[in-house]
């Protein structure tokens, strides 16, 4: 993946998360995408969008404002 494209997607994934776009935001995503951190075991896609789902239910006003993209 080249470094414009890389900085795009990351981009993209902010934007789809201040719009609260949990599909866009999995689009992005790989189908077989796992995911650490999140949990204390890895998430696949549909589990990453559950739980930014409660983030955001926790959090209605959260942004995710992004100032530099570094790639």
């Amino acid at each position: 993946m080249s470094t414009h494209t890389s900085r795009d997607c990351g981009k993209k994934f902010f934007d789809c998360l201040d719009r609260r776009d949990l599909d866009g935001m999995t689009a992005l995503f790989a189908p077989n995408a796992k995911f650490h951190g999140f949990a204390p075991q890895p998430l696949d896609r549909e589990g990453v969008r559950a739980a930014m789902s409660e983030f955001f239910s926790a959090f209605p006003d959260s942004r995710m404002p992004t100032d530099d993209i570094i790639a």
